[in-house]
């Protein structure tokens, strides 16, 4: 299997930005989103940055199983992970509803049926950020779990 250029056999390489494409396409994904005819799994992530104080958004796809609704980051160790962590809760925007949410980062060891869920649902989107194919055993997702974060969304009373 061919590898894509911002991964390695372990997972994405740290500084996997993307590029005039994939930024565009983010934007056009945003503004769909705003106007309320974007996928129901994508959303608009607000979070405080943990240097400047201002709100930075940027579109997510959201994972709900049957044990939860989660939020994972196929780019890997990205400033909107690092953000999250320091602020330790965000909001979800779709269309112009809202919700916060405390965030639970998950432990490497319960990531790989997430990743793999993930993966198998939303491959044409970041089978690209992947070093496997949604294919791959569970045992392979184990091993590049620690590359890719992963939190478990609370629902902050409102």
């Amino acid at each position: 299997m061919s590898k894509a250029s911002n991964t390695s056999e372990k997972g994405p390489t740290p500084a996997s930005k993307p590029g005039l494409g994939e930024r565009l396409f983010n934007r056009l994904m945003t503004l769909r989103n705003r106007l309320g005819m974007a996928p129901p799994t994508l959303y608009e992530l607000d979070v405080v940055g943990r240097k400047s104080g201002k709100v930075r958004s940027t579109p997510v796809t959201l994972l709900s199983v049957d044990s939860g609704q989660f939020l994972v980051a196929p780019r890997g160790e990205v400033q909107w992970v690092i953000n999250a962590r320091a602020a330790g809760d965000v909001v979800l925007r779709q269309a112009k509803q809202e919700r916060s949410y405390t965030l639970e980062e998950v432990v490497d060891s319960s990531k790989a049926s997430l990743l793999k869920t993930y993966l198998e649902r939303f491959a044409p989107a970041v089978g690209q950020h992947f070093p496997i194919d949604a294919n791959s055993s569970l045992d392979e997702f184990s091993a590049i779990a620690h590359a890719y974060p992963v939190f478990r969304l609370i629902k902050t009373q409102e």
